[in-house]
């Protein structure tokens, strides 16, 4: 069968050859301008910048994004996507070697342990946070957490020193890229007492360094968070919240269909379907029987342990800020997904038979297909987001994205369409009245566009470009008094806002120019 030559070469070759039509892909309006190509944050890139990224969450990504800005890049932006997309790729690819690596030290047998790894790189769920630019920290923290944990299985026996210094330094690599890598500790304490055969104390002992490095950057992240807390759902109900969670993320494992960027699977929405309690006491069932059976299966504890640990601070018992759209994501089970690749690689170890084997084969040449098609999703804004409401149609964000796209390529009526039906989703949402005036006035409809920047001001009295295109529609209508007072108010919410200044001194030289007696 495979040797260990031959195959950490199969898992990286198939790795890079069903990912790399990634590097033919553009950017994506779902993210991508916040956190990538037009962050403020890091662009123009300076040394104060950068120094003011590494006091912020994802500093080591953000970095990687301003070292890529200093390549060749389009005149259009300050990253070229296909500098970040190949970037994703090799570091996916180097993401499936660790994960063989650290399978092999496992299951001790390169060729299942190849199978293992294939189904981390390979299976549909990954396709989001390498396929889209903005999940690059997901695979940056994810390639780094990999290492973490392979420097602390080969540290184990010994517990050799520099090993586990190896291991700290691609801990603190994992966190700086993403901070939910703070679940690394957690999952080497789920192999410590699994499969590893270390005790209560001499785990927690070894872990202490990677714990207190851990709670430095979770405290980081609950503050960073800290708007997430508005809208939290109450602490009973998180549980279950996460529990639906769970079952969801087993469901993708299982049959990866319908994949999307946005799943609607808010808490509310969770908590108002009324089934959670059912869903709640079968997962809670089954993890009662894997414990049951833990003295007889190790590996079968280790593989949940390690899926369930990877998930831990996207379940939704600690709130974050995309809950507002959803507690699930694709994303999220980057570095979990390292659980069912052991439960497989262990599986085929324990019966390793050429019709196992041809069985896995069929199945991760299944999964590849999936993952190729669904690749396809990601290549462009317009692309992602019609499959994205198709998949949740009844998602606002991505219907006022689709607007948005929809507006920049002149297609005025089904910029409306997309816009409307985010406003008959999600009235309370300011920034879709706002852009949907912006279409109004480009077909000529100056009431309706009035009418939508007035709802956006009646929903946030301080939308300083709602105040500031009120005013230029008001003023161009002669309505000079009241232009001037929505010029004064985006001019007091935003002092650095200069066309509302330049519209206050053009007002005031009017103003002169009728008391001067000109016509």
């Amino acid at each position: 069968m495979l040797g260990l030559r031959l195959a950490p070469v199969l898992v990286v070759a198939a790795t890079l050859a069903l990912y790399a039509p990634i590097v033919g892909h553009d950017f994506v309006t779902w993210d991508d301008p916040e956190f990538v190509y037009a962050n403020p944050r890091l662009f123009p890139a300076t040394a104060a910048g950068l120094a003011r990224v590494w006091v912020e969450p994802n500093a080591l990504t953000n970095t990687v994004y301003v070292a890529l800005s200093m390549l060749p890049a389009p005149a259009s932006g300050n990253v070229d996507p296909r500098a970040v997309h190949v970037t994703s790729l090799v570091l996916h690819g180097a993401a499936a070697l660790a994960a063989w690596a650290l399978l092999v030290q496992l299951v001790h047998d390169p060729t299942v342990a190849a199978a293992g790894a294939l189904l981390f790189a390979l299976h549909p769920v990954q396709v989001e946070p390498v396929a889209w630019a903005t999940g690059l920290k997901d695979v940056l923290s994810g390639l780094f957490g990999l290492l973490a944990l392979g420097a602390w299985v080969r540290a184990a026996p010994d517990g050799r020193s520099r090993v586990l210094a190896a291991g700290t330094g691609w801990l603190v690599l994992a966190l700086l890229a993403k901070p939910t890598a703070v679940v690394v500790p957690i999952m080497a304490a789920v192999l410590d007492r699994t499969l590893l055969g270390r005790g209560w104390r001499t785990s927690l002992r070894a872990l202490v360094s990677w714990l207190i490095v851990s709670l430095v950057f979770a405290a980081l992240v609950v503050h960073g968070q800290a708007e997430a807390l508005r809208d939290a759902p109450p602490l009973w109900a998180r549980p279950l919240v996460a529990v639906d969670a769970l079952a969801f993320y087993v469901r993708l494992l299982v049959a990866p269909i319908a994949l999307g960027p946005d799943y609607g699977r808010t808490p509310a929405v969770v908590l108002a379907a009324g089934w959670p309690y059912a869903v709640g006491l079968a997962v809670a069932a089954s993890v009662l029987l894997v414990l049951v059976r833990r003295a007889r299966r190790p590996w079968l504890t280790a593989s949940v342990g390690l899926f369930v640990a990877g998930l831990l601070p996207v379940l939704g018992l600690t709130p974050f800020l995309f809950q507002r759209y959803s507690t699930v994501a694709d994303r999220y089970c980057y570095l979990a997904l390292l659980g069912p690749a052991l439960a497989v690689a262990t599986l085929l170890a324990r019966h390793r038979r050429p019709a196992t084997l041809a069985l896995a084969a069929v199945v991760l040449a299944a999964l590849a297909v999936r993952s190729a098609v669904q690749l396809r999703v990601w290549r462009d804004s317009t692309t992602l987001l019609e499959h994205g409401v198709r998949v949740n149609p009844a998602s606002w964000a991505l219907y006022e994205n689709l607007g948005s796209v929809l507006a920049g390529q002149r297609q005025a009526e089904r910029a409306l369409v997309a816009y409307s039906e985010s406003i008959r989703l999600r009235p309370e949402n300011p920034s879709v009245h706002y852009n949907l005036g912006t279409v109004l006035l480009e077909q000529g409809r100056a009431d309706d566009a009035i009418a939508a920047w007035s709802e956006t001001l009646r929903l946030d009295p301080g939308f300083v470009l709602a105040h500031h295109n009120l005013g230029s529609v008001l003023a161009q209508r002669g309505q000079v008094d009241e232009a001037e007072a929505h010029f004064q108010d985006a001019a007091r919410l935003a002092p650095e806002f200069a066309p509302a200044r330049q519209a206050l001194r053009e007002i005031e030289a009017w103003r002169r120019s009728r008391a001067a007696g000109a016509p």
